[in-house]
């Protein structure tokens, strides 16, 4: 459940944010919705790939960061392990939410808190907890950073949408499966992915690649393919985890 709530200097003076609890509330997931504005960061340690969404049959590009449902390879013992953490997990627990009394620009966005988020406390804890607004009501860099972040996220939807759409008129989506056999002779099959395909981008006309290069598409496209490179790293960080070891005996 969440309970969004607009951010209030009064109201909200003394809110702290617990980042370590937000990775804990991560690590259960194994997938994470991703910007293509961040595609070139994701993919030096995730595999980029497309599902469908059940909420509205969209296709959705995702890192994976894990295989079964319930799992994140990239959460020890209530630690990040990868070396940048995807823009919609850290900006966790905020959202953003439109004033209807005004219109379209983003500073008519204002940035709500999940108050129903187990990152929420009011009780100092220095070095682990961030504020959200100084003693004296003013904004902290944790949540400039925070609304910047928000604000890269929704501009970048446009963009989303039109890298979809190009996938889809170019019939560039194709589905991938993936079987895997862990070192403890465990096996797992995956499907539901999809991928850019590869071998008709290579046949592309020049006419489609140039459209693609005016949209801006064409680097988001090839870090997609290089990104699935990165699968074999995901399956060594499950043959480490202990239940993976633990099935060997």
């Amino acid at each position: 459940m969440v309970r969004l709530v607009a951010l209030d200097s009064v109201v909200h003076r003394d809110l702290r944010i617990d980042p370590h609890a937000v990775v804990d509330a991560v690590a259960r997931e194994r997938t994470v919705p991703v910007a293509v504005c961040e595609f070139a960061k994701v993919a030096t340690q995730h595999p980029i790939v497309f599902t469908k969404s059940a909420a509205t049959g969209r296709f959705v590009a995702v890192a994976m960061m894990g295989f079964e449902e319930g799992e994140n390879l990239l959460v020890e013992q209530g630690e990040w392990q990868g070396a940048y953490i995807p823009l919609n997990l850290a900006r966790q627990p905020f959202f953003l939410g439109h004033d209807s009394a005004s219109e379209g620009a983003p500073s008519h966005y204002t940035v709500c808190v999940d108050m129903d988020s187990a990152a929420i406390c009011s009780e100092p804890d220095p070095g682990r907890t961030l504020r959200v607004f100084e003693e004296d009501g003013d904004t902290t860099d944790y949540y400039k950073r925070t609304r910047e972040m928000l604000l890269g996220l929704l501009a970048d939807g446009a963009v989303a949408t039109t890298l979809i759409d190009t996938l889809l008129e170019y019939k560039l989506l194709t589905p991938i499966q993936l079987d895997i056999t862990l070192r403890s002779e465990a096996s797992m099959h995956i499907d539901g992915l999809y991928t850019v395909d590869e071998s008709a981008l290579d046949a592309a006309s020049g006419e489609m690649l140039a459209a693609l290069q005016r949209r801006g598409l064409l680097k988001a496209l090839y870090t997609i393919i290089v990104s699935l490179e990165q699968i074999p790293a995901l399956i060594e960080r499950k043959n480490r985890r202990p239940s993976s070891l633990r099935a060997s005996g």
